[in-house]
């Protein structure tokens, strides 16, 4: 296994047993920012830091050596696998007429699920089905953005003021 590989594994181990990183590292006499830099990848852990990592999770103390841990890679892998990950994309909000601000803040429209980003922006879920069905009721200008994030192969739109401009999609000054 390398570096990447530890650091992702060891990552995961904590997240299952809702141990923190300033927790773990606490716990195997580790600076957080060292913990940080051997579950992103950036540094190697020593012999005995895999050890008390180890009994930390409570896991045996030879679970990092090799034998052991070709054992482990399935279970571990769908661990990792089962986690949902969805794109999402991050547009500005000028690509976007006032009155589809509007639109999006009204709390009586049901045809999209949008969440407020606090006071600049959306997100917005795009649930390709039922997004066919609704696609007469959606002003022209979201309706384009839409579109857009989808054919990105994305789950979500994310509308921030401060986000990107792309020159792909109309703008609008407001």
């Amino acid at each position: 296994m390398n570096r990447n590989e530890i650091g992702k594994l060891i990552k995961t181990l904590r997240e299952e047993v809702n141990i923190e990183i300033p927790e773990l590292a606490e716990k195997i006499g580790l600076a957080d920012r060292g913990l940080k830099d051997i579950e992103n990848g950036h540094r190697a852990p020593g012999k005995k830091t895999l050890e008390r990592i180890a009994l930390a999770v409570g896991k045996s103390y030879n679970f990092f050596e090799p034998e052991h841990l070709l054992s482990n890679k399935k279970s571990i892998e769908q661990k990792i696998n089962e986690v949902e990950i969805c794109r999402m994309i991050t547009l500005s909000t000028g690509h976007i007429e006032r009155s589809t601000r509007d639109y999006l803040e009204n709390p009586d429209r049901k045809e999209l699920v949008v969440y407020d980003k606090t006071e600049y922006g959306y997100f917005i879920h795009l649930d390709s089905e039922y997004l066919e069905e609704i696609l007469h009721i959606i002003p022209r200008d979201l309706l384009s953005v839409i579109r857009f994030a989808l054919n990105n192969n994305c789950q979500w739109l994310c509308l921030d003021c401060g986000g990107p401009l792309t020159d792909q999609l109309p703008t609008y000054e407001w």
